[in-house]
């Protein structure tokens, strides 16, 4: 009996002595040192390599360890080493004395979506992200809802997780057009080409208008400086009245170039802005 009772107390003895072997294992990083907190780490990804200021530690998923008090560096490797886009989750966290610090790792994906035809508006939980194509990144496990929107065409509206794509391609469904809706597709091209033409032409005015006044001022002080030097009765006069005709040309071409050149900035942001 008492073989017995003795096998037993040895059995537990040898697992107890294996358990606190693991445990103070698992401590090892801080002995020594008084001031520690502890870390755990858990990631959906099992053997990922976990470095502590840039030294290994262990491996996901990581037991609590104990680390000395201040602020770490964590890094853990990406699971797919392959794929060039993946990158090392990184983080800084601040250990504070006897406090146990949870970490959940989870990495990025980098998605991509597209449509047919591109330049579609694109949309992320309602907020306005871009354009397609379009390339934006996801946390693992990550759902979301993406709403595309484009001018003739219907709003589609899908919801992707990261874990299940990379690459999104969405053909858009062009509007069935109503007669209401062709009308006003006319309108608007007519008022687009309405504008356009509008800026062509008070652009060419304010550029005509501001050559004419630098040709009316020239000869308007050509005039004027020939009345100042000449002796001539005769041509004294009629110096001075032909100056002051110029000068007014010219101040009534630089008016025009003015006003044409603030019209030829409205169309123009008329006609971009369609």
């Amino acid at each position: 009996m008492s073989r017995s009772v003795s096998y037993k107390f040895s059995i537990v003895l040898i697992l107890l002595c294996f358990f606190n072997l693991v445990v103070f294992s698992e401590l090892s990083i801080a002995s020594g040192i008084d001031d520690v907190g502890y870390l755990k780490i858990n990631a959906k990804h099992k053997g990922l390599e976990v470095k502590l200021d840039g030294k290994t530690i262990g491996y996901t998923p990581l037991n609590i360890l104990a680390v000395p008090v201040g602020t770490h560096a964590i890094s853990v490797a990406h699971f797919d080493k392959n794929n060039w886009l993946g990158k090392t989750w990184l983080n800084e966290v601040m250990i504070a004395d006897g406090d146990t610090t949870f970490l959940q790792v989870n990495f990025k994906k980098s998605l991509s979506v597209n449509s047919s035809p591109y330049e579609a508006e694109v949309f992320i939980e309602n907020r306005f992200v871009g354009e397609t194509p379009f390339f934006f990144e996801m946390d693992e496990g990550e759902s979301t809802s993406i709403t595309l929107k484009k001018r003739s065409y219907k709003d589609t509206t899908f919801t992707i997780n990261a874990t299940d794509f990379e690459k999104i391609n969405v053909q858009l469904n062009e509007v069935t057009k109503t007669k209401n809706m062709i009308l006003r597709d006319r309108f608007e091209v007519a008022k687009v080409k309405t504008n356009k033409n509008r800026f062509l032409w008070t652009l060419g005015a304010s550029v005509l208008s501001g050559a004419l006044t630098l040709y009316f001022r020239t000869k308007a002080d050509d005039k004027y400086n020939r009345y100042r030097k000449t002796g001539n009765p005769d041509s004294f006069n009629g110096l001075y009245d032909d100056a002051k005709k110029l000068d007014k040309f010219a101040a009534v071409s630089y008016g025009t170039f003015q006003v044409s050149f603030v019209f030829s900035f409205y169309f123009f942001f008329a006609y971009k802005n369609q």
